[in-house]
């Protein structure tokens, strides 16, 4: 019987030559470089080129601009930091109101001024029970009596107007950092700021200029007004830098 004849079930291919090692990529073939930055035109930026081969646009320009639409889309799709910028709203805010708390003195006297009612911050000397609007001293050399009202003294009505000002200013600045992003408000924010922190600077240097008619010592040291100059710095950087950061972006 002839087994030649018989059809083959099966075929094993055979075994590839590896002695050849791997194949040889054509020289005339052009070099295949990775893409990893586009340019603001969304052309390919080729590494080792410094310009677009599409727009003409410098590397700078055109890596600048791809991150400046980079940023926007971010913001516009409310990931521009807002999670920082709820806390420093918060914390600006939670300062803002420790303060009105801490120093009530010139809260207190502005509503009753708006209230078109006295101010009535002390105990009447003699009569219990009863306000009044001014602290009577007696000096214990001549005997004579002095009334001073709360805006004759320095160290309590300036205290007060100072340490008010800013906190308000902080309270009105988390707000600001929270809902706005505009940045002419933050500019203008910047600038009331910078007024409110010279303030607390003036009454600063100006307590240890002026002698107190009670004691007749210098006030010393507001450590209200200072924490005010510090964090008065810190914020009006802030909102100046916001401003640059708003910036229209180059097209």
């Amino acid at each position: 019987m002839d087994l030649s004849k018989l059809p083959k079930l099966s075929q094993t291919p055979a075994p590839p030559d590896n002695a050849a090692g791997p194949p040889t990529p054509d020289p005339a073939a052009p070099p295949v470089h990775k893409v990893e930055l586009f340019c603001r035109c969304g052309a390919p930026i080729t590494p080792g080129t410094n310009f677009c081969a599409n727009c003409g646009a410098s590397y700078a320009t055109a890596v600048d601009g791809r991150r400046d639409a980079t940023r926007d889309a971010a913001d516009r799709r409310g990931g521009g930091g807002g999670g920082p910028m709820w806390m420093e709203a918060f914390l600006s805010i939670a300062i803002g109101v420790v303060l009105l708390l801490i120093a009530p003195g010139g809260t207190k006297y502005l509503s009753a001024k708006l209230a078109g009612r006295p101010y009535l911050p002390y105990l009447h000397p003699t009569d219990p029970g009863v306000y009044v609007d001014y602290l009577r001293y007696q000096d214990m050399n001549t005997g004579a009596i002095t009334d001073y009202k709360y805006r004759d003294l320095f160290d309590q009505y300036w205290s007060d107007m100072v340490v008010t000002a800013f906190a308000f200013t902080l309270i009105l600045e988390g707000l600001v950092i929270a809902f706005v992003r505009n940045r002419w408000v933050n500019l203008a924010f910047g600038i009331l700021i910078v007024g409110v922190t010279l303030l607390n600077l003036w009454y600063v240097f100006a307590s240890y200029s002026r002698v107190s008619p009670i004691t007749k010592l210098s006030y010393g040291i507001p450590m209200l007004s200072v924490l005010a100059v510090i964090f008065g710095v810190i914020m009006s950087g802030y909102q100046f830098w916001t401003f640059k950061e708003l910036r229209p972006r180059r097209k």
